[in-house]
């Protein structure tokens, strides 16, 4: 049995310490089971997922996992070893002695702590939790235990990017160990401005409509060719669903700079072939710059259109619940006013 120094020796957190403690007893229910490092692998892997709610389970809910369907799923092929060890047809199905030899359990629980200790010095972790068991059993888990981790959509990378980010660690490369992914160079300024969004009800479709409606009217009123029409009216469709797909709708101007200085060119070039102007086709090397510029002011025709909605809802919502608080003062005067009128009339 390892020793309560050992496990001391390898700087094991309370936390472990108590999982570890339960994989003999895990083991011994099955019963007859083939032990090896796969078979330790799920025992160590349902051991941790049927835990206390601790950290560990409660961040991997938060990531999204169903926590209690994967534990079935490692259940059920636990079952399916049980199974086959007590199949008659298998020779080398193992005896009850074989199944709980303390010293075959030590050894695969020492080579488990052996891979999990990898993964802290990995991470620069100086101790060893069950954040380091979970990972090296995710780092090359058994055929059997990959497909249930593959269904759940659970991978090495996305866990233990989870783990540098809410325990730190060793930096990616260049960038500080809570930096995760490398963020685009316009984040900082980009993040929380407003765009296009994703989705919408009648009520923007009708809101883009009034604003195509003023925009070609302001364009006729002025005399613009039709020519120039379709340019804008293109221009600005195309920043609006830029603004949509281009980085997930996270950052709305730099999607509007890049469509604008995209889209533009194309949109010259077109005008240029329509017309039989080819031989002005140098005119393509400034239209990105200018491209850019009319993207970006695209952007903010469509994200000013959708800020009013945004600040009309929220201004609806907070009449609303005026309303709502007003009613209640009401019908709690009238119940306080009630029982005085009643005793008043007994008087």
């Amino acid at each position: 049995m390892l020793t309560h120094e050992e496990l001391l020796n390898r700087r094991c957190v309370e936390g472990l310490l108590r999982v570890l403690d339960q994989i003999p007893a895990r083991v011994a229910v099955r019963e007859p089971i083939a032990m090896d490092d796969a078979t330790m692998d799920l025992v160590a892997f349902w051991t941790l997922l049927r835990w206390e709610r601790t950290f560990l389970i409660l961040a991997l809910e938060e990531m999204g996992f169903n926590v209690w369907s994967l534990t079935c799923s490692v259940d059920e092929l636990l079952n399916e070893r049980r199974a086959e060890a007590r199949d008659p047809a298998n020779k080398d199905a193992p005896t009850r002695q074989t199944l709980v030899s303390t010293d075959e359990l030590d050894r695969l629980t020492r080579n488990l702590l052996d891979r999990a200790g990898r993964e802290a010095r990995a991470l620069g972790h100086p101790f060893l939790g069950t954040e380091h068991l979970l990972l090296a059993i995710l780092r090359n888990p058994g055929p059997k235990l990959a497909i249930p981790l593959a269904r759940h959509g659970m991978t090495y990378e996305r866990v233990e990017y989870r783990v540098r980010q809410l325990l730190g660690g060793k930096p990616f490369g260049h960038l500080p160990a809570d930096a995760g992914p490398p963020k685009p160079r316009y984040a900082s300024w980009d993040s929380k401005a407003v765009g296009v969004p994703r989705r919408f009800g009648m009520s923007v479709m009708f809101l883009m409509m009034t604003m195509y409606a003023v925009l070609f009217a302001a364009m006729q009123l002025f005399g613009t060719p039709p020519v120039v029409f379709a340019v804008i009216a293109i221009l600005v469709t195309g920043v609006g669903f830029g603004q949509m797909v281009l980085f997930g709708g996270k950052y709305p101007r730099a999607a509007s700079i890049w469509t604008g200085a995209i889209l533009f060119p194309i949109e010259i070039l077109g005008v240029l072939i329509w017309t039989g102007s080819l031989k002005a086709i140098a005119i393509l090397l400034i239209c990105p710059p200018f491209g850019a510029l009319f993207g970006y002011l695209a952007g903010c025709l469509a994200a000013g259109a959708f800020l009013l909605i945004e600040l009309y809802g929220k201004r609806a919502e907070a009449e609303e619940a005026a309303d709502a608080e007003i009613v209640n003062d009401t019908e709690d005067a009238q119940t306080t006013a009630a029982p005085e009128d009643m005793t008043a009339e007994a008087e």
